[in-house]
């Protein structure tokens, strides 16, 4: 089977993960911006035998779009989007009119902004945003009746779709894009590593009661643990407050604004790492009331499954079946310092969920993987 990866947009890592996943069962073709292919090639590297449609920078998407359109005789059976983010409403419509005999499928990451009630007016915010947001809430909608198929990272997120938001229009399929790339826990040490991946904003996460509780365990434990900001600093504010904690001697890492963390370094973080902590917050986006886990998902849970590590999370995250079992919730700051706390004491039920994580993550090996994907098609074909 011939499928295409398109991604011209955002969620470069589901397009380089879906490529690794297909490329030894399927003919690819990529269709995609310079810099993603940059980045594929750099992930996982290319082989000879894909067949690459590239976007250059300077180019426009109608003209991209009509080029991919003369080479129809190329054109893949299925085309997955798996980054359909664009600044301006056009650029959905455009996609909408895309002609192909390709079978169409999008991944989306915002459920209520695809399909979800508009955004009405509110006071904190400005009433031209509204305005904008609304109108490509409109083009998204026009685009997603072109489309043969929806995809969505997490069970929950399709259970959404299906029950509270009643959407039948277009079939709907969960596929984690993720593989298992191995359960290396790098070298002994005698301290525990946290890791959380993902930049580093309070507009997802709630990184002013981790800094909180790293202060009281640096005071008692700053020899036994390590913990390590896996994503750029997109606000300042919280630089200082990592020089305070490293000036106490906490053993921290972080990633300044303008320093991009090469591909190597992050998978050697995250490989090295004992547990993945993700301090989400409830509302993923005031104007569609999005909520993690539930209208959209994060890439936390992908990494976690890829490198076979437990994971932390708040307990308004919905249950992931596939990982329940490596999965500790907290309810609120007092109930994470003490799971933080007790797995730096390497208390027993902490090493189980270590194995419990290694014999999760095995249900998303490569060849496992592909299968799955392949007869997901074959249910859309």
């Amino acid at each position: 089977m011939n499928i295409g990866i398109m991604c011209l947009g955002t969620h470069q890592h589901i397009a380089w993960r879906l490529y690794k996943i297909l490329r030894t069962s399927h003919q690819i073709t990529l269709l995609v911006s310079d810099d993603v292919y940059d980045a594929i090639e750099q992930r996982v590297g290319i082989t000879e035998h894909t067949h690459c449609l590239i976007k250059a920078k300077q180019e426009s998407l109608y003209s991209y779009l009509r080029r991919v359109h003369k080479e129809n005789h190329k054109i893949p059976d299925f085309v997955v989007n798996v980054g359909m983010y664009h600044s301006y409403s056009i650029g959905y419509l455009l996609h909408y009119i895309f002609n192909t005999d390709s079978r169409l499928l999008v991944y989306i990451n915002r459920a209520n902004s695809w399909m979800g009630p508009l955004p009405r007016y509110n006071t904190s915010v400005r009433l031209r945003t509204i305005v904008k947001k609304n109108i490509e809430a409109l083009a998204q909608r026009i685009a997603l009746s072109r489309f043969d198929g929806i995809l969505v990272e997490l069970p929950t997120i399709e259970s959404y779709i299906r029950s509270e938001l009643g959407y039948t229009k277009t079939p709907v399929r969960t596929f984690q894009p993720t593989y298992l790339l191995g359960a290396n826990e790098g070298q002994h040490c005698d301290f525990t590593r946290f890791v959380i991946p993902g930049s580093v904003t309070s507009i997802r996460r709630d990184y002013d009661t981790i800094v909180e509780i790293l202060h009281d365990l640096t005071n008692k434990h700053s020899s036994k643990f390590q913990i390590t900001f896996l994503g750029r600093v997109k606000d300042d504010r919280f630089i200082n407050k990592f020089e305070s904690l490293i000036s106490k001697g906490c053993k921290l890492q972080y990633y300044p604004t303008n320093q991009w963390i090469p591909p190597e370094e992050f998978e050697k973080q995250m490989s090295s790492s004992d547990v993945v902590l993700l301090p989400q917050k409830y509302k993923k986006s005031e104007l569609f009331n999005g909520i993690y886990g539930r209208t959209g998902g994060t890439g936390g849970v992908s990494e976690a499954i890829m490198h076979a590590k437990p994971i932390i999370l708040p307990n308004h995250f919905p249950n992931v079946e596939w990982i329940e079992t490596s999965t500790i919730w907290y309810n609120g700051r007092t109930d994470l310092h003490q799971i933080m706390r007790s797995i730096i004491e390497d208390s027993e039920w902490f090493r189980e969920l270590k194995e419990e994580a290694k014999i999760n993550s095995q249900a998303f090996k490569l060849d496992d993987q592909s299968a799955k994907f392949t007869k997901l098609l074959h249910e859309l074909h």
